[in-house]
């Protein structure tokens, strides 16, 4: 079953998030996201000391620990099935799966 990282926009005035990108390791690193590039030097700026192109499943375990921020966080790895959003760009549908709860 395929696996993924939300990287989520959080408005903690509002309590609102948005989806602004998922990231995907299927044996190497997959952004999506409305600019994937943008995303992923971003995320490379969080995680600097791991390369995902080297190491794709320690890019992401680490960008969930590291990706704490009061406006930007990183979700839990979890099956895309489970996955509390539809679309890049839209508010959860379901309940949350967040590594850090800013609210």
């Amino acid at each position: 079953m395929p696996y993924h990282v939300d990287v989520i926009g959080n408005e903690p005035m509002t309590g609102k998030r948005k989806l602004l990108g998922r990231v995907h390791v299927d044996g190497e690193l997959r952004i999506e996201a409305e600019d994937e590039g943008r995303l992923l030097e971003t995320l490379r700026q969080v995680v600097p000391d791991i390369d995902p192109d080297e190491d794709p499943a320690g890019f992401v375990a680490a960008l969930t620990e590291r990706m704490d921020y009061t406006y930007v966080i990183a979700s839990v790895q979890h099956a895309d099935d489970e996955c509390p959003f539809d679309a890049i760009g839209g508010e959860p549908v379901r309940e949350q799966h967040s590594a850090h709860t800013h609210a």
